[in-house]
């Protein structure tokens, strides 16, 4: 029975010791595309062990500490401003196109870079 115990109680250490700290807290921005395999080595277990501004992203093989790409979040002023800008350039392509009396080739391409 004892050994039983023992055995219980180092495999509950041994998934503790695994896991990251209760403190560790997701920093902003999402991880770079990655291109091709990466080194494969683990520099990181988290964002909590990368320095300020950085954060812990897979590199295709390992882990490495990476500056992150931050994207404008609904409800903030630059996601509201890119919102109108694309609807300012969305509007000009139709403009163009009804002016050009159908579908241009200027227009096509304004009004598909707008969407993107």
């Amino acid at each position: 029975m004892k050994s039983g115990a023992i055995v219980l109680l180092l495999g509950l250490l041994a998934v503790w010791a695994q896991l990251p700290p209760a403190a560790a807290q997701v920093r902003p921005g999402d991880c770079p595309n990655i291109r091709g395999p990466g080194i494969c080595v683990e520099r990181c277990r988290g964002d909590d062990s990368c320095p300020p501004g950085r954060k812990c992203c897979s590199n295709g093989c390992g882990h490495v500490c990476m500056t992150p790409i931050t994207r404008p979040r609904e409800g903030d002023p630059a996601f509201v401003q890119g919102q109108l800008a694309s609807a300012f350039v969305w509007n000009c392509a139709v403009l163009m196109r009804s002016a050009a009396g159908g579908r241009s080739a200027a227009a096509t391409d304004v009004a598909t870079s707008a969407r993107q």
